[in-house]
């Protein structure tokens, strides 16, 4: 948290109050269903042994000793960027997938850190990185951005 100059600017600011009443206006605009952001870790397969990047030494080898896949909702507020304003142009051509930017308060964020992916509106969006941490006195603000992977 940074420290303003005026040591009186934001004394009566209430962080746990500010999270509670954001938290109820993520909830009380969450749809409901499978429009609901959530979010996904995919399965990692683990051998024994295996090498640095996750594959097996021993290709031969077919037993998965772990694989899990964990899913976690959260109330979050998600901006969706619709087509027409996504292209982007590679050297393999266009590609114009749509994308959303989740919002998650501090108190959350810890539940889906590290996340693979997140399902919204019945479409799987890959989460492409975590934007820079905002900030409003002791609260942060984390801004999660997504690129489909399908669309239903």
């Amino acid at each position: 948290m940074a420290i303003p100059t005026d040591p009186t600017f934001g004394s009566d600011f209430n962080a746990a109050e500010f999270r509670q009443a954001i938290a109820s206006t993520m909830e009380m605009g969450m749809a409901q269903g499978n429009n609901v952001a959530t979010f996904y870790w995919f399965p990692q397969n683990t051998y024994d042994p295996q090498s640095n990047d996750g594959t097996p030494y021993d290709f031969t080898q077919d037993e998965v000793l772990a694989v899990a896949e964990k899913r976690v909702t959260i109330p979050v507020a998600v901006d969706f960027i619709p087509r027409a304003t996504t292209l982007v142009g590679t050297s393999m051509g266009e590609f114009n997938n749509p994308r959303i930017v989740v919002t998650i308060l501090d108190s959350f964020y810890p539940e889906v850190e590290g996340a693979d992916a997140v399902l919204f509106n019945d479409s799987m969006y890959h989460i492409d990185f975590v934007g820079p941490v905002q900030g409003l006195f002791d609260v942060e603000i984390y801004e999660v951005y997504a690129t489909a992977l399908d669309e239903a």
